[in-house]
């Protein structure tokens, strides 16, 4: 491997990566394998990512208010 150019990070270790949508743009989580050595992808975005993409959207989106209204029915 060529060493990286001045002022330039080294390549990314070993791990699973996500590209993750937040209400202010994508962000990239990572978690290297020297760290998480046994977790696998289902694992990590159980207990690690969708826990926080769904906190940062539901104060976006106010779901807080939506989930304690009770559901209009609609008639035709």
């Amino acid at each position: 491997m060529k060493p990286a150019p001045q002022g330039l990070r080294p390549p990314p270790l070993g791990g699973i990566y996500f590209a993750v949508p937040f209400p202010g743009g994508w962000a990239v989580r990572a978690f290297p394998f020297r760290r998480y050595p046994d977790a696998g992808h289902a694992f990590i975005w159980e207990r690690a990512v969708a826990p926080e993409l769904a906190l940062r959207w539901a104060g976006q989106l106010h779901a807080a208010v939506d989930l304690d209204r009770q559901p209009a029915l609609m008639s035709i």
